[in-house]
Order: structure tokens, then sequence, then C-alpha cells
């Protein structure tokens, strides 16, 4: 299991050495402020943990260990202190050898945030969007409804916003490509066919049955905004048990797992 996550984490994280210098090209204008701060040991500090960083994200690509790229998120964070820390000292010290590196810093920091940033920007303010909060609050009914340790079978769309409020869940969500892998989880894209199989219209009742067997889960948690369930599975799943909450187009089946 540990062997097959870790293969599975390595090959995916090989993206993050394309395209590098689009994006992390203000790491390279950090660097030299050791040149202009040298006494200062906090610039010192930035710069040598900036280049430590670099070296480990380029081993990892000259030795295929692909998982370590995720250093450069470290490096870029620690360049932006660098170059931040450095426009404070020479702002007072505004010399003729000095002055056209602060403007180059200066401008490379504003870049760059607006580069790296702009995206991270717009999900945070999506997420204070009414209709969004809306959505997510939704699910906080599970709060006073199941125990931390319930196991919640629901699609995999849902799954992803089960567990902020309360109870454990098959698997979790593969939008956008599944860019949130499960590396070592034991067979996390089986579970995740195994969820979508579940809510197939096609999909036969002795097929969900054994599905139920298999993960045992204590709840289904049905999704109407989600998904397009017909009647007379929805009457199967609720023989199973009882509807202990329905609204906001959600339904909670407590089973009775005899």
């Amino acid at each position: 299991m540990g062997n097959e996550g870790t293969v599975d984490f390595n090959s995916s994280s090989a993206v993050l050495y394309t395209n590098v210098l689009k994006k992390n090209w203000p790491l390279l204008v950090a660097i030299p402020s050791v040149l202009y701060v040298k006494k200062d040991t906090i610039v010192v500090f930035l710069a040598l943990t900036v280049i430590l960083l670099i070296a480990v994200y380029t081993a990892g690509y000259l030795f295929d260990f692909y998982g370590v790229s995720r250093t450069i998120s470290a490096a870029m964070l620690f360049a932006h202190m660098l170059i931040a820390y450095t426009v404070v000292l020479q702002l007072d010290k505004l010399k003729s050898e000095n002055k056209n590196y602060l403007i180059l810093i200066l401008s490379a920091l504003v870049v760059s945030i607006s580069m790296n940033f702009s995206r991270l920007g717009s999900v945070v303010f999506r997420l204070f969007k009414d209709k969004d909060i809306g959505y997510y609050n939704k699910f906080s009914f599970l709060k006073s409804e199941v125990n931390s340790t319930d196991i919640i079978l629901s699609d995999n769309r849902s799954n992803w916003y089960i567990p902020s409020y309360n109870g454990k869940v098959i698997s979790s969500s593969c939008a956008d490509g599944c860019k949130h892998p499960l590396h070592w989880i034991e067979d996390y894209k089986d579970r995740r066919n195994a969820i979508d199989s579940f809510f197939m219209k096609e999909s036969s009742d002795s097929f969900k049955l054994m599905l139920i067997k298999k993960y045992k889960p204590n709840y289904i948690l049905i999704n109407y905004s989600n998904i397009d369930i017909n009647d007379s599975t929805l009457k199967w799943v609720k023989s199973l048990g009882e509807s202990t909450y329905k609204e906001n187009n959600l339904e909670l089946i407590k089973l009775d797992n005899k």
C-alpha cells in the first residue's frame, strides 16, 4: 500500500517541474539580496533557506524523485519574505548603488504576488459568496445527526465536505481531473469508482448491496443537487433503514446494519 501510494504521489508531482521560471523567476531576483545587506543575519538566513530549498527541488528533478517538488512553494514563500525584508532595510539607504536593485526586487515582489496568488485569491473570495456559504453550511446538520466515527456513503462531490462537519467517508471528490488524490489510502481509485457506480441509475440493487456490505457505512446521504436517483432505487435504499434528516436537497438515511 505504501509503495504504491508513494509511486503515485511521486509521478503526479512531476507537473511541478513544468513552466518553472514562468511563475518562480522572482527566486533568482531575491538571492542577490545577500550582496546588498551582508551583515544582516535575517537576510543571510532567508537567502540560505531559499538556496537550500532550490537545491532540494533541483535534486528531485535530477534523481527523478518528484515528490520533493513541493519545496518550490516554501522556496517562493521565503523568497517573498526575503524581498520584503530587504526592501524595508533599504528604504532608508537609497544610495545610487542599491536604488536600481531596490526598484527591481520591489517590482518583482508585486508581480510575483499578483501571478502566484491571483488564483488563490479568487478561490478565497469565492468562498465568501453567499450562495457558496449556504451550500457548505447545509452539511452542518451532521454535527448533531452522526458521530465522528460513523461512515457515510454519499456521492464523491459531497464527500469532499462531509468530514469538515462530522463522520467519515469512503471516498472523496474526483472533480477537476482528480486534483485531490488520496495517495496513501489503499485502493482509493476503486473506492471512487465504487461510489460513482453506486449512484448510477443502471446499477442494480444487488450491486449496491454488495458495496454496502463491503464498505459497511452507517448512513447513506443523498444529495439531490448532485445525483438523479430514480424512485425505485430511492425506495430500495430507504428500505435498508430510516430517514433521519431531509432538508436543503439532502436526505440522511440511517442503515439498520443487520
